[in-house]
């Protein structure tokens, strides 16, 4: 997927799956982003993890995490 449709999609909260796929990482490494404050996460009511769409969005574009430049 590329970061353009990332940026067109609706809503400041996406879905751990949905970050995976729009940023390429993968899911663990996802989570240890989530874990160490790269990537701000979520928990909604019903107990699913949501990441911010802005955060991967800017790491991105910085290509501040490993493997994105």
């Amino acid at each position: 997927m590329s970061l353009e449709k990332l940026k067109q999609k609706d809503g400041a909260l996406i879905s751990q799956k949905e970050a995976a796929m729009y940023s390429g990482w993968s899911p663990g490494y996802l989570k240890k982003l989530m874990g160490a404050g790269a990537i701000r996460s979520y928990i909604t009511l019903g107990g699913k993890a949501k990441v911010f769409k802005n955060d991967i969005i800017t790491e991105l574009e910085r290509g501040s995490v490993y493997g994105t430049k």
